[in-house]
């Protein structure tokens, strides 16, 4: 879903992981979709593969990126794509979208990030995929992906 209008709380520790907790509302549909990842991500890696539905004419696949929480020195910074799969092994990938590089720098205007794709595809596979760099760098983040 779009949040319209909400509150974010947040506070901790300087150096430690902030808790937060949020509360949003939307005035629009709720779309259907899927939780794909999340929890720490500490090196790159690929996300779980979850079976999509094809995004056919006059549907929209709705991305999202939250980091909800960064540590580690020399510029953490995490750099999401997410891409299909027409088999699901992804020697046929496609990346459908790169979101900006999320730091601690730039967390409080990039850290919840949406992605519109209009583009019809008969892809039925899809997945995050992330690169992670800097010294001892740690993300709390959420994935999801949905379609109306």
């Amino acid at each position: 879903f779009v949040g319209k209008e909400g509150t974010v709380n947040y506070g901790g520790p300087v150096g430690t992981f902030i808790p937060a907790t949020a509360d949003v509302m939307s005035d629009g549909a709720v779309s259907s979709g899927v939780l794909y990842e999340f929890g720490t991500k500490t090196a790159a890696g690929d996300g779980t593969s979850r079976s999509i539905a094809a995004l056919t004419s006059g549907k929209t696949r709705f991305l999202h990126l939250h980091v909800i929480a960064i540590s580690g020195t020399s510029t953490p910074t995490i750099t999401v794509i997410y891409e299909t799969s027409a088999i699901g092994v992804y020697t046929d990938a496609v990346t459908r979208h790169t979101f900006i590089a999320v730091t601690a720098a730039n967390i409080d205007t990039l850290g919840a990030q949406r992605a519109v794709l209009t583009a019809t595809t008969s892809d039925t596979n899809g997945r995050f995929r992330w690169t992670i760099s800097g010294t001892s760098p740690s993300f709390i983040v959420r994935m999801s992906e949905g379609i109306k």
